[in-house]
């Protein structure tokens, strides 16, 4: 009696064991299936922020990096008279290039007599850009000048590397700026080409450099062109405001090849005469 009384109970433990089990099995099943998409979901959120925020920081991570080879041991950093102090790049929807100052770059110099640079130093150079998501999109190799242009989503870089040519050692450098400030200078060219009235036309225009001076209230923008047809002009504009642009005037871009051409042209000199900023555009136009 006492036995059959009991098996129920014994029966009753085996069973809650058992569903104890299934639970268990069951939430770790659970687990398992939703951990995984846990981690993607992770990954996809960490992978959609932007990695480098302007050309600064970019440059400043660069130098930080431990990741470029041959750096540390075969260069010093090129301090004084750096030669990669700008970009050439062109913006795919227009005709002509424009060459940009870069105020974030640094340049290394070679220690010993080797006539070319590290292959490391450039290979890991690029690969730290690429991990960055800045891709080369142009290489222009002059023999003992190679430089390769690389876009990102908001920065542009260029990487400079020079042989030593007689007693100046080999030197490689980075230089970035800001996708936006391409996007500006583009436009500001758009403007200064409307106020020529016709005289500058982008259309005829590989590369242009821009460079701009500021005195008081005065501002002075020179355009120096590589054209089509393997000339150079200079355009020179005035603005009060920096909003309002006046053309001055052109002349053939001076050259030591041309004698003549440090002369400027009589039409432009009457311009500059006749304006009443003569003593601020006479200082600067010459």
């Amino acid at each position: 009696m006492n036995r059959s009384s009991k098996a129920p109970t014994w029966l009753k433990v085996i069973i809650i064991i058992l569903l104890v089990i299934l639970i268990a099995g069951t939430t770790v099943a659970s687990l398992y299936i939703l951990l995984p998409n846990q981690k993607n979901a992770s990954v996809s959120i960490t992978s959609s922020q932007p990695k480098v925020a302007n050309a600064q920081k970019l440059v400043e991570a660069y130098q930080a990096s431990g990741d470029i080879k041959d750096r540390d041991s075969l260069y010093k950093v090129l301090a004084t008279n750096p030669t990669n102090t700008y970009v050439q790049y062109k913006n795919n929807n227009q005709s002509y290039g424009i060459i940009i100052a870069a105020t974030q770059h640094i340049q290394y110099q070679r220690l010993d007599t080797t006539k070319t640079n590290s292959a490391n130093l450039a290979s890991s150079t690029e690969t730290f850009l690429d991990n960055l998501g800045i891709s080369k999109t142009s290489e222009q190799n002059l023999g003992t000048f190679i430089s390769k242009l690389f876009e990102g989503p908001t920065v542009i870089c260029q990487t400079d590397d020079r042989q030593a040519v007689g007693q100046q050692p080999a030197t490689y450098g980075l230089a970035c700026i800001d996708k936006s400030a391409a996007d500006l200078s583009y436009a500001h060219v758009d403007v200064l080409a409307k106020a020529s009235k016709g005289a500058l036309q982008t259309n005829k225009i590989k590369t242009l450099t821009e460079t701009d001076i500021t005195q008081a209230a005065n501002n002075l923008t020179t355009l120096i062109t590589s054209n089509n047809d393997n000339s150079s002009t200079t355009y020179y504009f005035l603005s009060t405001d920096q909003t309002n642009w006046s053309y001055i005037g052109e002349r053939p871009t001076p050259s030591a090849d041309v004698k003549d051409s440090f002369q400027i042209p009589p039409q432009l000199q009457d311009t500059i005469n006749s304006s009443q900023y003569r003593d601020f555009l006479t200082t600067y136009i010459k």
